[in-house]
């Protein structure tokens, strides 16, 4: 029986063993290397995506928040301008004065700007009376 295990054997020689030893261990070695970067490129998939949920979470309860406290609020007559709309007003009446100047004589312009001045004081004295009403209570 042993002579027979003897007749199968094949023997191969190898040159330059120690180089091929060499180039499997780099292999190897490069193997391992990029079964960690997988391991790590999957544990901040999964880092990422509860950060997304928890994001999300966060988001929502905002915004539960946000609508609790429209509710909550009085209603008013104000409006939210916005600062892109308030370039796009500004512009509009920068247009408009420039366009009323031409037209316009300059006792005019004052006679104008007096009125709306005129306005703003009384609306300012009716306010303070206001507010000396709510002291003197």
């Amino acid at each position: 029986m042993a002579a027979d295990n003897k007749s199968d054997e094949v023997f191969v020689a190898i040159r330059d063993s120690v180089n091929l030893r060499r180039d499997i261990l780099e292999c190897s070695r490069d193997i391992i290397g990029s079964l960690k970067k997988y391991q790590n490129l999957e544990r901040l998939k999964t880092e990422k995506f509860n950060g997304i949920n928890q994001l999300r979470s966060i988001i929502r309860d905002i915004n539960r928040t946000i609508s609790k406290l429209k509710g909550t609020l009085p209603k008013t007559k104000l409006k939210i301008v916005l600062p892109q709309q308030k370039q796009e007003k500004k512009a509009k009446e920068q247009e408009m004065s420039d366009v009323k100047e031409k037209k316009s004589e300059q006792p005019q312009e004052t006679k104008k700007k007096l009125t709306e001045v005129d306005k703003l004081e009384a609306e300012l004295s009716e306010i303070e009376s206001r507010l000396n009403v709510l002291g003197g209570n």
